[in-house]
């Protein structure tokens, strides 16, 4: 293997979960997405919906004058009934279908390569064979619509629970390279999902991958509570981790040289913490895992 990272994958950046608040005040999006683009260590970042279009326009510049890549969240809106793709009553399948055309003509507008559809519109729409069908629908629409106005990628996250062969098999698919798989190693340390076996069964269709909120044994003992500190909702990813994640990944042909899939840092700020202080922290801990990779013959005896 060679030392240099960025000739195995397109390092890239979840930007509204490393600054939270940006939104909250005028130009922040924009400062903070500047912030960003300015540093060469990530060639891809990870936005979604700027509702000033002011800002929106300035952004998209920035983004193009930057040559980074660009993929997309769609994320609903504060909303009193959350959207479901997966509805059986056509208006409420219907109004989420909308939000998510809305959001991929935006990310065509931003440029984007990359749509990602949040877990927020799927619900629990994959358990039940009825809302499986009506998933299945609304990701063809949202395919449609997505194919008429270029080739930017389009990609949700399957649930892994249980997971198997013949579970995969129901996950709706459309037989087309444009529309696939994301995962998150965000999932492994609350619900062990993203296991070897696990994973061998959407390699084919995998689009795009965040590493979750990678951190340093500090931090990561903090936010799982294992030092004095209130234990909160947000989940951590240690060194070892998304040491056994990149050889995965790198196992199935998402990253390497020739491949160079988008895995990108998920860290997500808290109150008390600086996101230029949380974002040096996951870059550290990649780098960590990536040198413990090489290093680690019995982990990878093929690198």
């Amino acid at each position: 293997m060679k030392e240099d990272i960025h000739l195995y994958m397109k390092i890239g950046i979840v930007h509204h979960t490393a600054f939270p608040l940006a939104g909250s005040k005028s130009g922040g999006t924009l400062e903070s997405i500047t912030d960003i683009v300015s540093d060469p260590f990530f060639d891809a970042i990870e936005i979604t919906s700027i509702h000033d279009s002011n800002e929106r326009t300035e952004v998209k510049q920035t983004l193009l004058s930057s040559g980074i890549l660009v993929c997309f969240n769609a994320i609903p809106q504060r909303l009193t009934q959350p959207p479901n793709l997966g509805s059986v009553i056509e208006y409420e399948r219907h109004s989420a279908l909308q939000m998510i055309k809305e959001a991929v003509d935006e990310a065509y507008e931003m440029n984007a390569e990359i749509f990602t559809i949040s877990d927020d519109f799927i619900s629990e729409a994959f358990f039940q064979e009825h809302t499986v069908r009506a998933l299945n629908e609304s990701f063809k629409e949202i395919y449609r619509h997505a194919a008429l106005k270029g080739t930017m990628k389009v990609a949700y996250r399957p649930p892994f629970s249980t997971v198997s062969h013949s579970v995969t098999g129901k996950f709706p698919r459309i037989e087309q390279d444009q529309f696939g798989f994301l995962i998150d190693l965000d999932h492994l340390p609350v619900n062990y999902e993203m296991n070897d076996k696990n994973m061998k069964y959407i390699k084919k269709h995998l689009l795009y991958s965040r590493m979750g909120n990678c951190c340093k044994v500090g931090r990561y003992n903090q936010i799982m509570g294992k030092t004095p500190h209130k234990r909160n909702q947000f989940t951590a990813v240690n060194t070892d981790q998304l040491l056994h994640f990149l050889r995965n990944l790198y196992k199935f042909d998402y990253i390497g040289e020739g491949n160079q899939g988008v895995l990108s840092l998920n860290v997500t700020t808290m109150d008390y913490e600086s996101p230029h202080f949380v974002i040096a922290n996951g870059k550290r801990t990649l780098l960590e895992a990536w040198r413990n990779l090489q290093l680690n013959q019995t982990i990878w005896p093929n690198c």
